[in-house]
């Protein structure tokens, strides 16, 4: 089913992800690989363990994810997003599959296989570059690679945040 759905709905812009919880498929959905935005839920599996606010149809999917995103308005985030060559803040949270410190939910892309507890910001390091460019561009080298698997880029709300994994210093 996953391969007609992939063959339907697919194209250079768009991508198909399994919305998660923890590790169990919750959806899938179709999304625009330019600007991080939820296009179609396709079909729900587990409308159980979808996100607060969705019905079982999955109505209200685009909306949670939309608001899961570091805000249009937050300060310094369309530099941040030009640095990083990013169209939206969306699209920039995909890049880190839309993992989040503060949940438990995250987007697998068709044909990856990811697990849960290879991934997650509450068992696994991560660099806080992005978390940093956020709060203090001054404090990074900007001709170095900076990483965009960050829970910086899930974090929603107006002031400035960034975060450190276990063994990292602030």
């Amino acid at each position: 089913m996953e391969k007609e759905w992939k063959d339907a709905f697919t194209s250079k812009e768009t991508e198909l992800y399994v919305l998660k919880h923890k590790d169990l498929d919750v959806a899938m959905v179709q999304i625009d690989l330019r600007t991080g935005h939820i296009d179609y839920v396709l079909e729900v599996y587990l409308p159980e363990e979808l996100p607060v606010g969705c019905d079982a149809a999955g109505d209200g999917l685009s909306e949670w994810w939309k608001a899961r995103a570091i805000p249009d308005t937050r300060r310094g985030i369309q530099q941040v997003l030009r640095q990083l060559e990013e169209e939206t803040n969306t699209s920039l949270m995909l890049s880190a599959y839309g993992l989040s410190l503060t949940d438990h939910f995250w987007m697998q892309p068709i044909g990856m296989e990811l697990y849960w507890k290879d991934l997650n910001f509450d068992e696994n390091t991560f660099s806080d570059e992005l978390g940093i460019l956020l709060t203090d561009s001054e404090r990074l080298d900007f001709d170095k690679n900076i990483s965009k698997f960050s829970p910086a880029s899930s974090v929603n709300g107006e002031m400035k945040k960034s975060g450190s994994s276990k063994g990292s210093s602030p």
